[in-house]
């Protein structure tokens, strides 16, 4: 769940650069499949906006204090219209430099932005994908779905959203379902 904050500009550098590279390897695993897609930084063009606290003054569940925004998203929703999936890094554009963000916090701010969609939040599980629907207060543990904590504040701040987006637990072959992604919903607690 939680995100460290650097101390230094040169780890500042390091945290961006491996946040860049992780969206690589997430852009490259869609291209594989044949989905169009697009990877962007959540720092560029004012797509996400912090005012996070240090990590020294983090919140009791070890993310971090402070609210992610979402700025002016036209273009994103251009994206999705014409079927392009964005994979947003959780970089922020914060007070002083870009900076990491909780991953939850940065898809709920794009989530509650991107409005006029039904957002479907995905989480990879480990082997086999779930099938049968669970609440966020009966989910597997960490040998099964890495950091279940973060798939719970999801599932409870998406029920309290009302745009019919769903929360799903599934693998990569369900994932890539050809009519949508496929596995375990989860419903708040």
């Amino acid at each position: 769940g939680g995100v460290v904050q650097p101390e230094t500009p040169r780890q500042a550098a390091l945290a961006e650069r491996a946040a860049r590279e992780a969206n690589q390897e997430i852009v490259a695993l869609f291209t594989e499949e044949e989905v169009s897609v697009v990877g962007l930084q959540g720092a560029d063009r004012g797509l996400l906006h912090s005012d996070a606290t240090s990590s020294e003054e983090g919140s009791e569940d070890g993310s971090q204090d402070g609210s992610v925004t979402a700025g002016a998203l036209g273009w994103v929703e251009d994206l999705v219209k014409m079927r392009v999936v964005p994979v947003v890094s959780a970089l922020a554009e914060g007070p002083e430099r870009a900076e990491a963000v909780a991953p939850d916090r940065a898809a709920l701010a794009l989530a509650e932005a991107l409005e006029s969609f039904a957002v479907t939040f995905c989480f990879l599980v480990k082997g086999d994908r779930l099938r049968d629907p669970l609440s966020a207060d009966a989910l597997p543990g960490d040998d099964v779905l890495p950091e279940p904590a973060v798939v719970r504040r999801v599932a409870d701040a998406n029920a309290r959203r009302d745009d019919g987006g769903r929360v799903v637990l599934t693998d990569l072959d369900g994932f890539f379902a050809d009519d949508g992604p496929r596995g375990a919903q989860v419903r708040a607690a």
